[in-house]
């Protein structure tokens, strides 16, 4: 995804390229982390040891990092198509504990949040990225979702 974000591309490369591997290394990225997660709960974070720290705090704190690492890389790399896969996978986190998990009430809070928060800061950064690019506003860097695509 960094490098189809830095070189020069037609339209159609735009598309499959860019598009394509944004949207693509935002599913990894979950992938991963929904990985993590099964792994500390087969290793025995299922039920620590810790009073107030139950799975529920444990996905609560994994979604927190998601969130941080979604947006740090969008942010970075000038990419909000990768930070917008994140709203679909909390929204289908956040429906799978509505409709299969109810008891994690703090969870289905939480992720209500961060849809709404990466909802925000993905309609922020996609405003500010197409205005730069609309009025060619020189951004300091050669990368970015539209680099050298106009």
């Amino acid at each position: 995804m960094m490098i189809s974000t830095r070189t020069s591309v037609n339209w159609t490369e735009w598309i499959s390229l860019r598009g394509g591997f944004s949207i693509y290394s935002g599913w990894v990225t979950a992938a991963t982390i929904l990985n993590a997660t099964f792994m500390l709960k087969n290793l025995g974070f299922k039920d620590p040891t810790i009073p107030w720290f139950d799975e529920e705090q444990i996905s609560i704190a994994i979604l927190a990092v998601a969130f941080a690492i979604y947006n740090a890389a969008s942010y970075i790399e000038l990419n909000p198509l990768y930070g917008s896969v994140f709203i679909w996978v909390i929204v289908a986190i956040r429906s799978n504990i509505v409709n299969n998990k109810s008891q994690y009430t703090d969870l289905e809070a939480v992720s209500s949040y961060l849809a709404i928060f990466q909802s925000i800061s993905m309609t922020a950064l996609w405003t500010f990225y197409l205005t730069a690019e609309l009025f060619e506003v020189d951004l300091g860097y050669n990368r970015g979702l539209f680099y050298e695509f106009w």
